[in-house]
């Protein structure tokens, strides 16, 4: 489990999601048989609970991106978890005891892999069952977006949905900054993030300028993104990094109240910089009875305004340490600690060769959490949590 809890924390399970997605596309039953071969292989060698727990951030990022409801993936990786624990004999809990109770009886016990032929038959068996049978069987209700989220919506009237548009070389768009588009006042369209290239821009500050090959990321309705496509020559595109980079855990909503006495009252929005300080994007602004959605870069606040505000939620926990503003919302999402990504990899292939070398499995595994405590993958207090 603390092995299981250092890989989740690094963020490894949001890599492997991206590359099921570049190997299964957007094919529905294609997507539900891979990711339960990856939850079955993970299983072989992390204890069930845990390596179900370890794929879920991966599994929702997939649903969201592949726009495949959460339930039709659940089950099948539910099923995939049990049976990988039957592959190796670390996986289960029932054939770990088993192992201890023949070394106490003084009989000879399983080595890692001599259950793997029955473990690998029931894995093939449980994937060509959900493969085949799954429309039948999977629920197909479509997922929605967190309570406090959704509710945050409703309030508000938010339009949740997003789309994505290419700069193509034809386009008149390029060359133009974002304020040269007016993306707001002409279009009620709000630009939350653009890729270029492998880079991600999120909330891109009013001077960010065009180029061919961008997609761009546009929150609004889609008869106004029509409306810009037409104008610029903009296709519609599903734009699988970017889309991925818009998922539920890795962006929201968010309430900020401005503190009084605070240093940003009596300035704009443009003059603080906002978006290029905290690459977030405002789109509501509350201010007394006035509620502003159009444009109100240029409008200055006051102690007690209201934004609502939309990015990441790393940014969005960023902003809420800072001494002038408030954040409501509860912050969603996990923070990774990426640098930590081949310290957590190395620990756990550790864990895996000393299997190999005579050491009990117990033990090996042991090792493996305990050098990940040490490298500061997590620490003592997160260990003992995810023991819990």
């Amino acid at each position: 489990m603390i092995l299981s809890y250092g890989i989740t924390r690094t963020g490894i399970m949001v890599k492997i999601s991206r590359i099921i997605m570049g190997i299964a596309g957007h094919e529905e039953k294609r997507i539900v048989a891979i990711v339960s071969l990856f939850e079955g292989l993970i299983s072989a060698f992390m204890q069930n609970v845990g390596a179900a727990a370890l794929f879920l951030p991966a599994l929702m990022r997939i649903s969201k991106v592949a726009d495949i409801p959460s339930k039709k993936l659940l089950l099948p990786i539910g099923y995939a978890a049990i049976t990988g624990g039957t592959v190796t004999m670390v996986g289960s809990t029932t054939l770990i005891i088993v192992n201890d109770f023949l070394i106490r009886s003084g009989y000879r016990p399983f080595d890692l892999f001599d259950v793997t032929p029955a473990g690998v038959f029931l894995v093939i068996s449980g994937v060509l069952y959900f493969f085949f049978l799954g429309d039948c069987l999977l629920p197909k209700e479509r997922d929605e977006y967190p309570p406090e989220q959704k509710k945050m919506i409703d309030s508000w009237h938010l339009t949740s949905t997003i789309y994505y548009l290419r700069v193509v070389g034809t386009s008149s768009l390029i060359g133009m900054t974002r304020g040269d588009a007016r993306l707001m006042s002409d279009f009620s369209l709000h630009l939350i993030a653009l890729s270029e290239g492998s880079e991600i821009l999120y909330a891109p500050w009013i001077n960010t300028r065009f180029v061919d090959s961008q997609v761009l990321a546009l929150l609004g309705r889609r008869e106004d993104a029509e409306r810009f496509s037409d104008k610029y020559g903009l296709p519609f595109i599903k734009d699988d990094k970017l889309s991925e980079s818009m998922s539920n855990d890795i962006v929201g909503f968010a309430e900020v109240i401005i503190r009084p006495k605070s240093s940003v009252v009596n300035k704009n929005i443009q003059e603080l910089n906002f978006r290029k300080k905290y690459n977030l994007e405002p789109l509501i602004l509350l201010s007394g009875p006035e509620e502003e959605h159009i444009e109100f870069s240029q409008k200055p606040l006051n102690a007690g305004d209201t934004m609502v505000i939309h990015g990441r939620w790393s940014r969005i926990r960023t902003l809420s340490q800072d001494p002038d503003f408030l954040v409501t919302t509860h912050i969603e999402g996990e923070t990774y600690r990426e640098s930590k990504v081949k310290t957590a990899a190395a620990c756990f292939a550790v864990s895996l060769i000393l299997t190999f070398t005579g050491l009990s499995i117990a033990l090996s595994f042991l090792i493996g959490a305990f050098f990940m405590i040490l490298s500061g993958v997590i620490s003592l207090d997160e260990a003992y949590r995810a023991v819990e």
